[in-house]
């Protein structure tokens, strides 16, 4: 499966859905989307439902994401993920961020 992400921007936020692979990748669109983003929008969502396979790569992206959207004062929240992606979130440095797990 090829890995991509999908956008969305309402009023509060923006979110970006990803699918396949969450890896390194990944990096120019997050970081374009969040660029593009009206300094209104503080909240970053990151909807992993569509993730079967978590790279150390977008490990250390998801805690690069979380540590810049602390250092400016934003909230990025990681969400729909499954039980692997989430215990792999906890037990890494992700300042930052905030993980929600799926049932």
């Amino acid at each position: 499966m090829n890995s991509g992400a999908r956008t969305y921007t309402d009023a509060r936020s923006v979110t970006c859905r990803i699918h396949g692979r969450l890896d390194l990748s990944l990096a120019p669109m997050l970081l374009g989307a969040w660029q593009r983003a009206d300094v209104q929008h503080r909240n970053y969502v990151i909807d992993l439902a569509e993730v079967n396979e978590m790279y150390d790569s977008g490990l250390a992206l998801l805690s690069a994401l979380g540590r810049r959207a602390h250092r400016l004062g934003h909230r990025v929240r990681v969400v729909n993920c499954s039980p692997g992606i989430a215990q792999r979130c906890a037990d890494t440095d992700h300042s930052g961020l905030i993980v929600t797990q799926t049932t």
